[in-house]
This record gives structure tokens, sequence and C-alpha cells, in this order.
């Protein structure tokens, strides 16, 4: 877990210098400066999950922001604004949706999966990982922002820590 910080912000400076050596603009990967309202909403929902959870120590501000900066906006740019807006190009929607989403579903399974301690495949964790990343990669495309799904996926990594805890 103390390494996923680096990999996290590894793998984002790749993605980025390839972006920029392809000449890619950042509006094809969904970073624009355009932040839709919902965006604002959004944003605001995950400060109120935060201050739910009470922990406004130096820890807690961290893991607030790890899930929402390192896990929501690293992920999201490496599959959506990057895997998935390359594919996009190439091939439709639909196919681009989901392989970028076998590609998402690919690290999070296996994850799953040794934090579990057992190596056990699971068609249904996979396929509703693949959907997830189709969904977000649809929220993507009709949006055109990567913030929104960045927060959309903060929540889902943040939210059972805070409102599941005992």
């Amino acid at each position: 877990m103390l390494l996923s910080p680096f990999v996290m912000l590894l793998f984002c400076g790749i993605i980025l210098a390839l972006a920029f050596w392809q000449k890619t603009p950042l509006q094809q990967l969904g970073i624009t400066k355009n932040l839709p309202i919902i965006t604002l909403i959004l944003f605001g929902g995950y400060i109120v999950l935060f201050i739910i959870n009470g922990d406004f120590s130096l820890m807690g501000v961290y893991w607030a922001l790890f899930y929402l900066v390192l896990v929501g906006f690293g992920e999201e740019f490496m599959f959506r604004g990057y895997v998935f807006s390359s594919l996009h190009n190439e091939c439709s929607f639909t196919k681009a949706a989901i392989i970028s989403g076998v590609f998402f579903a690919l690290p999070h399974y296996f994850r799953d999966t040794i934090a579990s301690g057992a190596i056990v495949f699971s068609p249904g964790s996979f396929v509703l990982y693949i959907a997830l990343g189709a969904v977000l990669a649809f929220i993507l495309k009709k949006t055109g922002s990567i913030w929104i799904v960045s927060i959309i996926h903060g929540y889902m990594n943040y939210a059972p820590l805070v409102l599941l805890q005992e």
C-alpha cells in the first residue's frame, strides 16, 4: 500500500509524457478548464463525506486526498483519459469502452483476489469491473470531463471506508 502512491504517480507521469510525445491535446484526455456544475456538486459531496468521516488529522486528510487525487484522478486519467480516448480514436465507442474496461478490470480484479488471500477467478467480479469501466467511459464521453469521473471514482473508493467503518 505504501508503494501505491509512487506507482500511481509514475504511471500518470509516463502517460502524460506519452500524450505530449504523441501531441495529444489535453482536452482529448478529458482535462478541460470547463467545469460543469455537476463537478462542483460532486466535489461538495466529497467534502461532506470527509466531514462525516471526522478524521481531520494529517492522515485523515491524506487518505481523503489519496482516494480523490491519486486513485480517482490517477486511474481515470490512465484508463479513461488515455486508454479509452486513444482507443476511441481508432474504433467504435463500444469497442473502446469494453477494451479499456478490461484494462481497468485486470489490476482491480487481481488486487481484490490477492487481498482476499485466495486467487480464484470469479467471472462475475471481472465482468462487473469491465462494466464499471464502460459506464465511466460513457460518462466521460457524455460530459467531456475527466474531473467528473475522477470524483465518482474517488467516491467509490472513499465512501465505503467512511460509511462502513465500525
